[in-house]
């Protein structure tokens, strides 16, 4: 607030049930779980930093909004995105005041698609090493590593996409119950 007195906040969000659940497969697919996704929602313990309680809008917005005055952020919502999203991206234009005659050509283009590792050993291995790197001293041979593009190569090459499964009916119902 400091820093740009004048700065216009975009806050994009997506159905916190779909969040969620996207997320989870998201974590999964790294590996990072071991439970299922009604042991996640069963498991919420209110806090804003697990898998359900990141989709209480709310906490998160009343922090910013008591930060910034009202005109300065501006919530869109991916499913709009996903509708119209050349209308979409004429209203973020608008809203931070720049010319939105050039439309990029990525606009229609679906991007952040679901995927998961080939092998999770590998990618724990490359962030292990990518972290120790980064704090023992050897930040310099990381970044020096990351400019080869050998880690995006390894990245590229060990992702595969991936199907998750649907959210289902009553997992959206116990999901509504605690956005409420």
């Amino acid at each position: 607030k400091e820093t740009i007195p004048d700065v216009k906040l975009i806050v994009m969000l997506l159905d916190p049930a779909a969040r969620a659940h996207s997320h989870y497969y998201y974590r999964r697919g790294m590996s990072r779980l071991d439970y299922s996704f009604d042991e996640a929602i069963d498991g919420w313990c209110g806090q804003s930093t697990d898998l359900v309680g990141q989709g209480l809008y709310a906490r998160h917005l009343t922090r910013y909004r008591s930060l910034f005055r009202e005109e300065q952020i501006r919530v869109f919502f991916v499913e709009d995105v996903e509708i119209d999203p050349a209308r979409t991206y004429d209203e973020v234009c608008d809203f931070i005041g720049v010319d939105g005659a050039r439309r990029p050509p990525s606009l229609t283009r679906r991007s952040n698609e679901a995927r998961k590792m080939r092998s999770k050993a590998l990618y724990r291995a490359k962030h292990d090493i990518a972290r120790w790197l980064a704090t023992s001293g050897h930040d310099d041979v990381r970044l020096a590593l990351k400019k080869t593009g050998i880690p995006s190569l390894l990245d590229r090459a060990n992702r595969t996409g991936v199907e998750n499964p649907p959210l289902s009916e009553e997992q959206r119902a116990r999901l509504v119950d605690i956005y409420r």
